[in-house]
């Protein structure tokens, strides 16, 4: 299978994803909008304290990380339906590592809206809250930073491995197509992380999630492709010329099913559910090997602060082996019982939310946590706008 193969064979879900905008009952129905030009800033900061302590784990150890996320952008609008997004985003630790993990990127992308509302293109830095199953994704962690050295290296014996920025700056790149409407959403976008050159191969991320949201009841499945290719550079290129760093494409998929039986206003009690398959390398240097697992659990919002919620983690045979390179520790460890405790409180244009999450792995006599709280501040002025709309 060749890369290029690969790389036609990611369009194809957007291809599907973009038909499906076309012929909706929202795209056909789009009101044809006055024209007009508008200029708004924009600005956000997003401090982050996370501590994943493991004590235990088969295959991973703690991290922790403790720092700012701030964007500053221009967003530029002809029409609503087009717009043109011009910035920088930066990310400031606060603690020893300033050489390490302060950095910063431009930002741009280009935002279509071709059939009104309910669809948007997307071009350059994606929007990158998909909403992914933290066993797929740890999305929690990547927006503060991506170990891409670490997950790079991961399926490699150690003669292979590779230097690599380690944590760069949470952002995505790439294409990206949105479908929303009231019920349904659907996104499928091509993420390319790494250019082949001399050092590494090329790397990149294909994502579809589709889900079915009702008052009752969300339904959502979710599928996650790396790629890991090229060729240009392999007789150059003494490791990979060696086999010790071959192509591979771990994939995962969830389905999950999230139940809301209760809902008196103050009190929502929710009952999730998913079954989480993944083809992932186990052993270093090997191939990749399926593994699957399902979850279960209950929980309880107060007052929409206050969560309150217990799962179970039931791997096949319950085997501590990898689902994805990117998804939370728990995941790629044994049976494991969790409890979880969140919060999350407006205060004005800020919202504060944190989670711990209390681990209890089978084989282990130690408490595992995960801990991520957030604070996050957004504001937008209107700088020019000569369009007849608000």
């Amino acid at each position: 299978m060749t890369g290029r193969w690969l790389k036609r064979k990611a369009l194809v879900p957007v291809a599907l994803l973009c038909a499906l905008g076309l012929f909706s009952p929202a795209a056909s129905a789009a009101p044809t909008l006055p024209f007009g030009e508008a200029l708004r800033l924009q600005l956000s900061t997003t401090p982050t304290l996370l501590d994943y302590e493991l004590p235990g784990h088969p295959s991973r150890v703690g991290v922790g990380h403790v720092g700012v996320v701030m964007d500053a952008a221009l967003l530029w609008s002809y029409e609503p339906r087009v717009q043109v997004l011009l910035g920088v985003r930066g990310r400031l630790p606060f603690a020893f590592d300033l050489g390490t993990e302060a950095a910063a990127l431009p930002v741009f992308a280009v935002i279509l809206k071709p059939f009104g509302e309910a669809t948007t293109l997307r071009f350059g830095t994606l929007d990158h809250r998909h909403g992914f199953h933290p066993a797929l994704l740890d999305e929690a962690r990547y927006n503060y930073g991506r170990p891409l050295e670490e997950t790079y290296n991961r399926s490699l014996n150690p003669e292979g491995y590779r230097d690599i920025q380690d944590l760069a700056i949470g952002a995505e790149n790439g294409g990206q197509f949105i479908f929303h409407t009231e019920h349904i959403h659907a996104e499928a976008y091509l993420e390319w992380q790494l250019l082949e050159n001399l050092e590494h191969r090329e790397k990149f991320a294909v994502g579809v999630l589709a889900e079915y949201r009702h008052r009752w009841v969300q339904a959502g499945f979710q599928y996650r492709l790396v790629h890991y290719g090229g060729q240009k550079f392999t007789q150059a290129d003494p490791i990979r010329r060696q086999a010790l760093d071959n192509k591979r494409q771990p994939t995962s998929l969830a389905l999950t099913l999230n139940l809301h039986p209760l809902d008196l206003g103050w009190l929502k009690v929710s009952l999730p559910a998913a079954f989480v398959h993944g083809r992932a390398i186990q052993t270093p240097g090997d191939r990749e090997r399926v593994h699957y697992g399902f979850e279960a659990g209950v929980q309880a919002q107060l007052f929409k602060m206050v969560t309150l919620g217990y799962k179970i983690w039931l791997p096949k045979g319950g085997e501590a082996k990898d689902l994805s390179e990117d998804g939370e520790p728990v995941y790629s460890g044994p049976r494991a019982h969790r409890a979880q405790l969140g919060l999350v409180h407006k205060i004005g244009p800020a919202t504060v939310s944190g989670r711990l999450d209390l681990i209890f792995a089978k084989g282990s006599d130690k408490v595992q946590y995960l801990t991520v709280t957030t604070v996050q501040l957004a504001w937008e002025h209107l700088l020019f706008s000569d369009s007849p709309l608000p």
